[in-house]
């Protein structure tokens, strides 16, 4: 397993594992939904974020998104959940940016598990400005 930084090449994997495990993760989310945020995810977030890709035997299977400290996704291959790709991914985030801050939709109950087995605590509660849905603030411990 190995982290490296997202590459141009790595942009339809990458949406593709988007994809598969926002429509397992966000199932309370409109398929038009997502169908849109596609663009959106080409064009705003892979551009400008600072992403990091996880691949197992030279196959991309997951990846994070950054803005400074937060967690804009974090999304891993649903063929490839429970194997310790997300930890893994956001071990090394919090190795180059510190504690990170992520929200997370409270209907996403094995997101908010695995945010908490990582020592993040819920902070608070925000609209989500593409949603309009409430979503929790984490924080990861210090």
């Amino acid at each position: 397993m190995e982290i490296r930084p997202y590459e141009p090449r790595d942009e339809d994997v990458c949406v593709r594992i988007w994809y598969e495990a926002s429509a397992v993760s966000h199932d309370f989310l409109p398929k038009s939904f997502l169908e849109e945020e596609e663009g959106r995810l080409r064009e705003e977030y892979l551009a400008h974020a600072d992403n990091w890709v996880c691949e197992v035997e030279g196959e991309v299977r997951g990846f994070i998104g950054l803005l400074d400290n937060f967690v804009g996704g974090l999304f891993v291959d649903p063929a490839w959940h429970s194997r310790g790709l997300g930890k893994r991914l956001i071990e090394s985030a919090r190795k180059r940016k510190g504690p990170l801050e992520v929200s997370v939709f409270p209907q996403n109950i094995r997101a908010i598990a695995f945010y908490e087995r990582e020592g993040f605590t819920k902070t608070g509660e925000k609209i989500d400005v593409d949603t309009g849905l409430p979503v929790l603030v984490m924080k990861q411990n210090a």
